[in-house]
Formats: structure tokens, C-alpha cells, sequence
């Protein structure tokens, strides 16, 4: 495995483990560490991106939070907003004659008629969750 390979996974594994830490209002980064059957700064040198993580150690993570590694790497695109995760949505969500119609828009509109259209949307898209929200 490269270097880069090694960083990257490094970096998601600490996000991953802090979203977790996050989602389910832990701080004691020591106590998990024995939790999950690892010394001390197990947990944290994890976060800070000093020990490179083995698939055991995930997985012991895992049990712990009651996920599987499946759900532990899976990658939340709706947080995600680079263009491959764009392009994974829209071919995982759209028929190809739906993308070539879209295609077909983005080619043939103007920059700022396409923004101006897509804020307007993230508008009533917002008031409308607002108010879903307020009937509950």
C-alpha cells in the first residue's frame, strides 16, 4: 500500500470514529479505548491519525457502537458534496435518458439561470422541511 493510500484511509478512519464518538455523546476517549479492549490512547492516536488501523480494530469498534463494517464505511454522500459524489447519486438515482435530458439543460442554459433556478428550489426545499417539521 502507498503512502497516499495509507494517509487517506487514516483520515477517513478518523472522521469515521468521530462521527461515531459524536453521534453518540461520547468524550472519554480513554474509556472507549478500554471498552473496545486497547490501551489508553488507542482511540485518540486513531483521531489524531498516529496508528494506522487494522480491519480487527475496526471491527472491535464496531461491535462496540453495534454497527457493522458495512456501516462503518459506508460513505454518506448527502454530506459529501465533491463531483464524484455527485456523479455517484446521479448514476445511481437517474436512468441514462434522465441524465442526457439534464445534460441536455445544463449545456444549453446559462450559468446563472441554472443557479439562480437550483437556490430557488434549496428554498422552497427548506421551507417546506420547516414546515413538516412544525407539524410534528
Amino acid at each position: 500500500m502507498n503512502e497516499d493510500s495509507l494517509e487517506y484511509i487514516k483520515k477517513f478512519v478518523a472522521q469515521r470514529v468521530n462521527e461515531l464518538l459524536t453521534e453518540n455523546e461520547i468524550t472519554n476517549r480513554k474509556a472507549l479505548s478500554h471498552l473496545v479492549g486497547y490501551n489508553e490512547h488507542f482511540i485518540s492516536d486513531l483521531l489524531c491519525k498516529k496508528r494506522s488501523p487494522y480491519v480487527v480494530s475496526i471491527y472491535d469498534i464496531c461491535e462496540f457502537f453495534g454497527i457493522t463494517l458495512e456501516d462503518f464505511f459506508r460513505v454518506d454522500y448527502s454530506k459529501d458534496k465533491t463531483v464524484a459524489s455527485v456523479m455517484k447519486l446521479l448514476v445511481d438515482q437517474y436512468k441514462p435518458e434522465e441524465l442526457s435530458l439534464l445534460y441536455d439543460i445544463l449545456s444549453h442554459v446559462d450559468k446563472d439561470s441554472i443557479i439562480t433556478l437550483l437556490s430557488s428550489y434549496r428554498l422552497y426545499f427548506e421551507s417546506k422541511k420547516e414546515d413538516e417539521n412544525k407539524k410534528i
